[in-house]
């Protein structure tokens, strides 16, 4: 970056000159978790505008956990494994497909760093291993969160119904 953050008039906000010589401002505030978070603007009012907004979901508690979207997808995995209330059966075929597919490839992965790009790319990795269970191919990206139609969309195995 440029240099330092100065501060201005206004609590919380600061100012710096950025890489093309404009001014840009950054918004200091405590989040959800009460930690200390910024977001920059390109100008000091929208800065104070999003400072004002944080402290009225601030009054009205109504300020989101940003913390969610740090948990990995063996994080989904185990509050899953605590929720889940169907067959026996079905879960240990789900703990199989984790076991073996998904947490290798996506167990440590951040969830909000997940792209649809990514997962096709697994599932296509998956189509291509040596005669794959035809229900694995069809649950892994269902449990992904694709749903059913996911392997017909991506490969034109079949029309989806409407």
């Amino acid at each position: 970056m440029a240099g330092k953050w100065e501060q201005t008039n206004t609590p919380g906000v600061y100012v710096q000159q950025g890489r093309n010589g404009k001014p840009r401002y950054k918004a200091a505030f405590r989040d959800a978790r009460g930690v200390v978070t910024s977001r920059t603007f390109p100008r000091e009012r929208m800065a104070k505008d999003y400072l004002a907004d944080i402290r009225i979901r601030r009054a009205t508690n109504t300020l989101p956990d940003v913390s969610k979207g740090a948990r990995t997808m063996t994080d989904l995995w185990e509050h899953f494994q605590k929720t889940y209330r169907g067959k026996p059966s079905t879960f240990a075929s789900y703990a199989h497909r984790w076991r073996n597919h998904i947490q290798p490839a996506f167990g440590k992965s951040r969830l909000d760093s997940l792209r649809r790009s990514t997962i096709e790319e697994f599932y296509e990795a998956l189509a291509a291993v040596a005669c794959p269970a035809s229900s694995t191919i069809g649950e892994c990206p269902r449990w992904l969160g694709y749903g059913p139609g996911f392997k017909s969309r991506a490969f034109g195995s079949r029309t989806p119904n409407p």
